[in-house]
């Protein structure tokens, strides 16, 4: 038979995760681990050989190996993509973050369990559950406490989670294709040249075809 009591495990583990919502430290570095190590990666790994680039002597080895890398990324390592994808790979998670973030406290108003939470530890809170939710698992708050359409909304964060660099992968291997002189054929380019600006639709439709199936 079910039962409502609240187990005293329950508590613990409730507790446990709201004794970290005060410590912002950890939460930032964390939240910025989490970026540099997952989401963001391809685009740190671009900014790091591009700060390389602009800091190394000119006409030194070094400048020119960042340069090829620069230049020609797809080459060296597969999640090093050219500069308009990466680009897009960071508004997008950019973009997906803050609206989770901005839901966070749009939904849980008036809820017990944010009544007694100040602004400040809200906004660190949002914004930690915002990244971690798609790739991290962690959290501090319990989920069952938050609303019900928050759930659901990190429900299809984590379903799209892996779609922004799957695309940057997809866009990335026509760039080295045309890159390495593969498409000789002045009609076949021109055709792939069109058919790049509805890359992210057709294969969204196809992904999604896939997971519907």
């Amino acid at each position: 038979m079910y039962s409502s009591k609240i187990q005293p495990s329950q508590i613990a583990f409730t507790k446990t995760a709201e004794a970290f919502q005060t410590h912002y430290l950890i939460l930032v570095v964390m939240g910025a681990m989490i970026l540099v190590g997952n989401q963001l990666f391809p685009v740190f790994l671009r900014l790091t050989i591009w700060l390389i680039f602009k800091m190394a002597r000119k006409d030194s080895q070094l400048r020119h190996s960042c340069a090829f890398l620069l230049h020609h990324p797809r080459r060296c390592f597969v999640l090093l993509f050219p500069s308009i994808t990466t680009w897009y790979l960071l508004l997008v998670q950019l973009g997906i973050d803050a609206v989770l973030w901005a839901f966070f406290g749009i939904l849980n108003i008036g809820l017990p369990a944010f009544e007694d939470m100040s602004p400040g530890t809200e906004t660190t809170v949002g914004l930690f559950q915002a990244l971690s939710v798609r790739v991290g698992g962690l959290f501090v708050v319990v989920i069952s406490t938050i609303a019900p359409a928050l759930q659901v909304l990190y429900l299809i964060g984590m379903y799209i989670s892996g779609f922004p660099i799957i695309v940057s992968l997809r866009q990335a291997n026509a760039y080295e294709e045309q890159s390495l002189g593969l498409d000789s054929h002045p009609d076949k380019a021109e055709s792939d040249n069109e058919g790049e600006k509805s890359f992210l639709s057709t294969h969204i439709k196809h992904q999604l075809a896939y997971d519907l199936w």
